[in-house]
């Protein structure tokens, strides 16, 4: 809208893993995320988390992944939040992967200025090669959150879609499909959100 203003976000970040063994690896992970408004007002989050991934049987594996969210707000005001990141993977078979993942972290958001609280969000999807060149995914999310610097709260549902076709061996195609929808108690902040992404990639 007209009275929104415009935003900038700069992201940096590394992982390092460890494989112990066949069937468990360790990680480690700094990510730096600056958002940044045309009032000149910015916040910045670093994450620092710590995982494993351990193999229950060939097919299934969990990811666990807690840790902290160091968050320097919008008000100066400096902030230690925990975070959990996790999730459930079964590959059935060769062309078909079901995820099942939980997150609970803090983040900016294009809006306003304040830090997003997302107190639990739920996500499942499914993922299937259709043919040899042509992979889909589905998936669903819902979730609740509030803003830390005020009486906000959202709860938050939407569904996913993606297709990725390989045209060469180094070139893929890619279409997305997103629609979310977003209820809060103020009458005036809720929304609902259709996004349609086409795309290529290259690798070399």
């Amino acid at each position: 809208g007209a009275d929104a203003q415009d935003s900038f976000l700069n992201k940096a970040g590394f992982e390092a893993d460890y494989l112990f063994s066949s069937t468990t690896t360790f990680s480690f992970s700094y990510d730096f995320a600056n958002r940044e408004f045309e009032n000149n007002k910015d916040a910045s989050i670093q994450t620092i988390a710590a995982g494993i991934r351990q193999y229950i049987t060939q097919k299934l594996y969990f990811d666990l992944r807690p840790g902290r969210d160091l968050i320097d707000s919008f008000d100066d005001e400096n902030l230690v939040r925990p975070i959990v990141l996790a999730s459930l993977d079964y590959k059935k078979d060769a062309d078909t992967i079901a995820l099942l993942s939980f997150e609970k972290r803090y983040n900016t958001n294009p809006y306003n200025d304040d830090i997003f609280n997302i107190r639990w969000k739920t996500t499942a999807s499914v993922t299937r090669q259709l043919l040899e060149r042509l992979q889909c995914s589905l998936s669903i999310f819902y979730g609740d959150g509030e803003f830390i610097s005020s009486d906000f709260t959202n709860r938050f549902l939407g569904a996913k879609s993606n297709l990725n076709y390989d045209i060469t061996k180094i070139l893929k195609g890619n279409f997305t499909y997103t629609y979310s929808e977003s209820d809060s108690n103020v009458d005036t902040a809720g929304y609902t959100k259709n996004t349609v992404f086409f795309g290529l990639s290259a690798e070399f």
